[in-house]
């Protein structure tokens, strides 16, 4: 199976390895700290037969933090998913620091173009710029919905600061936005209150 992992890239100099914990009982979750969230439950997701090809979204911060970051994604990568995925395919999409209209239209066209046709995909907005996950979620619902993809997982790391530490860290998967948002788009409704009373019974299901 032809798999792609999307991750954002962290800016910060120091990104504290953290233990996650999640409700998904599906997820075998490592007890091992990892810088970024997806790799906690990364290599229970993978097998030896996939082919995979590993995306990493790069905002140019001045002091180049991302630079050693995308160094410590590979190396985490390699630690918790090396004994089944000996050599992935490495892409780094990078964008600079101050983003305009025209930066952003360009990396969403990179984006989907990294998005192979009906390849299977999981992905990690933990961290980046806040325009990241806009584009990202817009980047995979055009795949889901055009290149015949499967998005798996959408992860992000939540945490909550306490004295400036990162304390209960979880990982949350946000897919179902985009099938969600799937649906709201086919909405076809000719008032106001009735798109409103079939908003409430989606969010029922």
């Amino acid at each position: 199976m032809r798999k792609v992992i999307i991750c954002n890239v962290a800016m910060r100099e120091s990104v504290k390895p953290l233990v996650y914990q999640t409700d998904d009982k599906s997820l075998c979750i490592s007890e091992q700290p990892v810088t970024y969230p997806i790799l906690s439950c990364l290599s229970g997701l993978l097998s030896p037969d996939d082919s995979i090809k590993v995306v990493l979204l790069c905002k140019c911060d001045p002091n180049c933090n991302y630079l050693r970051n995308v160094e410590r994604f590979k190396k985490e990568f390699t630690d918790h998913c090396g004994g089944i995925v000996a050599d992935p395919e490495y892409r780094i999409l990078d964008t600079e620091f101050d983003e305009d209209k025209t930066e952003t239209e360009r990396m969403l066209s990179k984006l989907v173009a990294e998005c192979e046709d009906g390849a299977e995909i999981i992905s990690d907005t933990t961290y980046g710029s806040k325009t990241m996950p806009v584009v990202l979620l817009a980047a995979l619902s055009f795949a889901v919905k055009h290149l015949a993809c499967k998005v798996q997982h959408v992860f992000y790391g939540q945490v909550y600061f306490q004295n400036d530490t990162p304390t209960n860290p979880r990982l949350c998967d946000l897919s179902y936005l985009i099938y969600l948002n799937s649906l709201l788009y086919t909405l076809r409704c000719d008032s106001s209150d009735k798109a409103r009373k079939a908003l409430d019974l989606l969010l029922k299901f």
